[in-house]
């Protein structure tokens, strides 16, 4: 028999539904079994035929997706970040315009777990260009984005918005924290430009992964006030200059995590100290074959379920790197590549189980579906590909039937 949504969100170990699909939970918390029915949104960059926010139907069991339309009309919906709750999702529209502003805008839907619709509740300014990503924190109250700023020279900013009761968004910040430095790529780090926001395991600390800036930022966070402060020391700098860090992820051991860095296709391995809330390098690695030499950047880095694998995505050589990690050193070995199925793949996304990963194509509009060797943590093609314009961000809720 399945279960419906709220029978799941119900009977997932009374956690709120946002940590329950979280790799660091499902590996360490014993959750109940997941649903094997979900539905899965694509946003996309609406710069061509695309309208907005797409969903699916998706069959953990067997991999079979079915579509459901437009869920939402938007402009460049590109990153979701779910509510803890699970009944508000928030959405980075990533403009340099919004309301005559040089901004773009954050977009609160409710979903309908049903049909996969997509109802709007409220849309503000995220106070600065391009919103690349945003995050909830764990007590619902706050999200905070990363405004990734002008297309070349504009700083970025870091903004922290009030969520209320009912999801919607206060019109402006509780605080928005510009961001300085640059770097040595005069096309890329003219300025700072802030491309991830990600909590520590216990959401006592926030990092910033800033690309021009060539840093990864540390902050302290204080939940019931909403605000950031400077942690000690303030950042960690890139491994390498010009590396430009793009996004960054803690391992199933929460003592470890890694950052992509977007410019010089490496990889790096932090150890966490979770006391001070300060990362402290242990290796960089190559996303790349070795030899290749023509031009690539790195664009997402997700870590499998199990603790074992660690995936990134490379546009130029057109693949997705994976790596093997050490559970007790937290290092990584590579394993191999398999080609993406098409043109620069921006955002890879693991489903819910670990058993399939979508990989978006950016530049040839295609999701391409892959099944996961548990063992070998190798992609295998499923032939199943979407034809979507320009996709960019994914998220997966579990379904009603």
């Amino acid at each position: 028999m399945r279960r419906t949504r709220r029978e799941f969100v119900k009977t997932a170990i009374a956690l709120p539904l946002a940590a329950a699909l979280d790799p660091l939970v499902l590996a360490h918390a014993g959750a109940a079994p997941l649903p094997d029915e979900w539905i899965a949104y694509i946003g996309t960059y609406t710069r061509t035929t695309s309208k907005g926010v797409y969903a699916w139907r998706f069959r953990s069991a067997n991999g079979a997706l079915t579509p459901l339309g437009l869920a939402a009309e938007a402009k460049d919906p590109t990153w979701f970040s779910l509510h803890p709750n699970g009944n508000y999702i928030y959405c980075t529209n990533e403009l340099v315009e919004y309301q005559g502003q040089k901004s773009g805008s954050i977009t609160v839907y409710s979903p309908n777990p049903h049909t996969g619709a997509l109802t709007e509740l409220n849309r503000v300014s995220s106070q600065g260009m391009n919103p690349s990503y945003s995050v909830v924190d764990a007590t619902g109250k706050w999200l905070i984005v990363a405004n990734y700023g002008g297309p070349v020279e504009g700083p970025g900013s870091i903004a922290v918005f009030r969520i209320h009761d009912d999801g919607r968004l206060d019109d402006t910040p509780n605080q928005l924290v510009p961001h300085t430095g640059s770097g040595p790529d005069p096309s890329n780090q003219k300025a700072a430009h802030p491309h991830a926001t990600i909590f520590s395991p216990d959401h006592r600390f926030l990092f910033v992964a800033d690309k021009g800036a060539d840093r990864i930022v540390q902050y302290k966070w204080d939940a019931d006030a909403g605000r950031l402060s400077p942690n000690d020391p303030p950042f960690v700098a890139a491994p390498r200059p010009g590396s430009g860090p793009r996004h960054m992820i803690f391992g199933v051991n929460k003592n470890f995590a890694y950052v992509n860095h977007e410019l010089s296709s490496m990889v790096t391995a932090y150890a966490y100290d979770s006391q001070r809330g300060t990362l402290t390098p242990l290796q960089t690695i190559s996303s790349l074959p070795e030899g290749y030499q023509r031009m690539n950047t790195t664009a997402e880095i997700e870590a499998h379920q199990s603790g074992k694998f660690l995936y990134v995505s490379n546009r130029g050589h057109d693949s997705v790197a994976l790596f093997a990690i050490d559970p007790r050193k937290g290092t990584l070995t590579l394993l191999g590549h398999t080609p993406s199925g098409g043109n620069r793949p921006r955002k890879t996304q693991l489903d819910p189980t670990g058993n399939y990963m979508f990989v978006e194509n950016q530049n040839s509009d295609t999701v391409v579906i892959f099944r996961i060797d548990a063992a070998s943590g190798k992609l295998k093609p499923t032939g199943t590909v979407l034809q979507v314009a320009i996709p960019l961000g994914a998220l997966f809720i579990p379904a009603t039937v």
